[in-house]
């Protein structure tokens, strides 16, 4: 079975946003065996060693959700997340960063960097459009009919 961590800076405070986010993290468990942490939020620039980083191996893929990275459709995503997890000895590790972002540190560790979007979200927001499109992602792997064409 798949295993993926997904990391997050900072708790969530919208009630909704949790939420989505433990429906997501529910529909998921036939799928992976899927760890969510919250890790304290300290400004990136104030950070003096990574969480994210002190979290994983070196057989870990970390996966940065950034703005400023690879774009997909849903069914692409679900075409690059199964090569990925092909390639990956560990675990596939999604990180959110805070409302300040990432650590260069983060950012030098990453193997890939993921936008779910060329629009901001919220830290929060971003956290359950995430679980969901996970969701949606692996349920096209499976032949599921919760992706419509």
């Amino acid at each position: 079975m798949l295993r993926i961590e997904f990391f997050v800076i900072g708790k969530t405070k919208e009630k909704w946003i949790q939420a989505g986010i433990d429906k997501y993290l529910k529909r998921l468990k036939p799928y992976a065996n899927l760890s969510y942490k919250e890790l304290p939020d300290i400004s990136a620039g104030k950070r003096k060693e990574s969480k994210i980083i002190q979290a994983i191996s070196s057989r870990d893929i970390l996966i940065l959700l950034d703005e400023k990275g690879l774009d997909f459709t849903s069914v692409e995503g679900a075409n690059w997340l199964e090569k990925v997890a092909h390639h990956c000895s560990g675990k596939l590790v999604f990180a959110v960063g805070s409302a300040y972002g990432f650590s260069q540190e983060e950012y030098n560790r990453a193997d890939y960097k993921l936008s779910l979007s060329k629009m901001t979200f919220t830290h929060e927001m971003i956290r359950v459009f995430f679980v969901e499109q996970l969701y949606r992602m692996l349920s096209i792997q499976k032949g599921t009919p919760y992706h419509h064409v």
